[in-house]
């Protein structure tokens, strides 16, 4: 068995992906992943929902069963069938003054005094889950909201000054990654942040001998758009502007219209492009617009403005729709499966062969939507 924590446990992906995996356990929906499907691409056999446990941490104390049912997600007649979901209920989680302010209703969490105790909360909430399940392996998925930007000196800290820190100056993210690693536990971020860019993260996994991957999900536009972009690279049209936008109206949607709280995440969006075409010499404007009609059903639209032979003046449209946390939800269960995999084969730090599942891919920069899936297939195809 393999132990999942997510950080964020009655968010919308984590929802979707426990009460999901439960309704394939107990044949209520067929069994379905995403490209990890097709395993003989990449010739090894996987683990799949039968051998997963989940808990996770949050700031409520509610159950999985409750919240995965006000959300509508999936559908109520599915989830009556998983009687488990209401047993799932989070351990408190670390709040710090990087972290998205407190709404009213957060009310469930640990206030350690410092960087060391914060620690040592998780530690202890990783290792009870393991002894209550069982478990020798676990795999912590931050889905945690974005924090507010760190500064960039910060990124640079040692192990040992980042434990003499403030711990309101530092990103619960990063508390959650340490303590992890410490446990002998793996380390996904799923979500846009700083995380991964401290730079003894790397040196320090590979110590403890666990993975660590990320960051930032890559589940719709900005796939699209590294598709798009391959292509004009190819047939070698000049980009000159592209416009996208993004309209959500779920819990993730609300806190990326807080400017504070999307910077990296306009940042992941931005990037891929300009690194993949190899110039930046074009307008390119991202934004989020919270929609509280939408909910989970998240939409963008993407004017592209290039040009061809003789300059001659083109342009493309693009329209995406489709429920966030469905779309987030195969690509976690092929990350948990891979990471399974590289178990088996002792591997360690950080896994840049998993980058075509994330917007900022971290070591492969530049590289198009076929260069990354090559690079996964071809990895563990050895």
């Amino acid at each position: 068995m393999i132990g999942i924590m997510f950080v964020g446990l009655l968010g919308d992906n984590a929802t979707t992906v426990i009460a999901g995996s439960m309704a394939m356990k107990y044949g209520h929906v067929p069994l379905k992943y995403g490209i990890t499907e097709y395993s003989k691409l990449f010739k090894q056999e996987f683990i799949d929902v039968h051998d997963m446990v989940f808990s996770g941490w949050d700031y409520m104390k509610r159950s999985v069963l409750e919240c995965v049912t006000n959300k509508g997600i999936i559908s109520h007649p599915i989830i009556n069938l998983i009687p488990e979901l209401d047993e799932i209920v989070p351990y408190k989680g670390i709040h710090t003054d990087k972290d998205i302010p407190l709404e009213n209703h957060f009310n469930y969490y640990y206030e350690p005094e410092t960087v060391v105790q914060a620690i040592q909360l998780i530690k202890n909430d990783i290792s009870d889950f393991k002894s209550k399940n069982h478990l020798e392996n676990v795999i912590v998925l931050y889905m945690g909201s974005p924090a507010k930007v760190v500064d960039e000196k910060k990124l640079e800290l040692s192990y040992d000054d980042i434990m003499q820190f403030e711990i309101k100056q530092l990103p619960s993210s990063l508390l959650y990654a340490i303590a992890t690693i410490e446990s002998n536990a793996h380390f996904v971020d799923f979500t846009p942040s700083q995380t991964l860019e401290f730079r003894f993260l790397d040196s320090f996994a590979k110590k403890y001998c666990v993975q660590i991957s990320g960051r930032d999900g890559s589940t719709g536009q900005t796939m699209l758009k590294l598709v798009i972009a391959d292509m004009l690279r190819i047939r070698n049209l000049h980009l000159n502007a592209w416009y996208s936008t993004n309209i959500i109206g779920n819990h993730d949607g609300y806190v990326l219209s807080m400017p504070e709280h999307c910077v990296t995440k306009i940042q992941d969006k931005t990037n891929g492009i300009k690194d993949l075409l190899g110039y930046d010499d074009f307008e390119h404007k991202v934004t989020i617009d919270y929609f509280n009609y939408k909910g989970d059903k998240k939409e963008s639209w993407d004017a592209v403005y290039f040009s061809g032979w003789l300059n001659e003046p083109m342009s493309l449209k693009l329209n995406w729709q489709g429920e966030d946390s469905m779309l987030a939800a195969p690509i976690i269960l092929d990350i948990i499966r891979l990471i399974v995999l590289g178990c088996k084969y002792g591997l360690c730090g950080f896994q840049k062969q998993l980058g075509l599942f994330y917007k900022h891919p971290f070591l492969c920069e530049g590289m198009s939507f076929t260069q990354l899936y090559e690079q996964l297939i071809n990895f563990y195809a050895k």
